[in-house]
């Protein structure tokens, strides 16, 4: 097995995966051998990394980050008091008014 850099391995992963994405069926497995032959990759893992390549670097899987606007956050802030969940802080408050 041959040791390959992470750079190496990126620019084989980006050259090979166009290749490998626009490809039929049977040219796929035969693309599917080169990763594995230079890097000692399995080949299932060489498959994971050229279908990773599909989606848009970068993007997350969650999206954006949500930002909350100032009324929305002094809603929660209120709600939250001082971080604990609102469940806990009405049972203390209960619990409070039976003692």
């Amino acid at each position: 097995m041959r040791k390959v850099n992470m750079a190496t391995r990126g620019e084989l992963v980006k050259v090979v995966g166009e290749r490998y994405r626009s490809a039929d069926r049977e040219s796929k497995g035969f693309t599917l051998d080169e990763p594995p032959a230079v890097t000692g990759f399995h080949r299932k893992q060489a498959m994971r990394l050229l279908r990773a390549q599909q989606s848009a670097a970068g993007d997350s899987a969650r999206g954006k980050r949500r930002i909350y606007d100032e009324a929305a956050r002094m809603v929660l802030v209120r709600a939250m008091g001082d971080g604990g969940s609102v469940v806990r802080q009405a049972a203390a408050a209960a619990y409070s008014d039976l003692a």
